[in-house]
């Protein structure tokens, strides 16, 4: 996903750039095939502890809120640019055939995980939030 790589660039190491990338696309894959596509599945299929957490983060689970998933997301620098990347798709209208009152409400709501999402990232590149949290989890 070229909007992962792009949003990456400059934020995280060059050699996690490519989890961002497949997370960004293998989470809507868990969401939409959960019969075919499984954490267990992906762990036995060699993907990196990286890579799945972020797809975990990236992933919505059933029941849960929208508050609880998007803090999630913010927990991580990969899942908060995947997610930045996965919004920038989700929110291209030209991909319509027609806009609806449906895609309207739905593209506010994207707008505002997206503002929030932007100042996560923005406290990462600041070094207000703990950029390789993650990296303590890895070892």
């Amino acid at each position: 996903m070229e909007n992962a790589k792009t949003i990456a660039k400059g934020v995280i190491p060059d050699t996690h750039v490519e989890h961002v990338s497949v997370a960004a696309v293998l989470h809507d894959a868990v969401e939409d095939h959960p019969d075919k596509v499984t954490f267990k599945k992906l762990v036995e299929d060699g993907f990196s502890d990286l890579s799945i957490d972020t797809i975990r983060r990236l992933t919505k689970m059933p029941g849960e809120t929208p508050e609880e998933y998007i803090e999630r997301i913010a927990g991580s620098v990969y899942a908060v640019i995947g997610k930045l990347a996965d919004l920038k798709d989700n929110t291209d209208i030209t991909r319509l055939k027609g806009v609806t009152e449906k895609d309207f409400k739905r593209m506010q709501k994207y707008h505002g995980m997206w503002v929030y999402l932007n100042k996560v990232l923005v406290e990462y590149i600041n070094g207000t939030r703990d950029i390789n949290s993650w990296s303590k989890k890895e070892k």
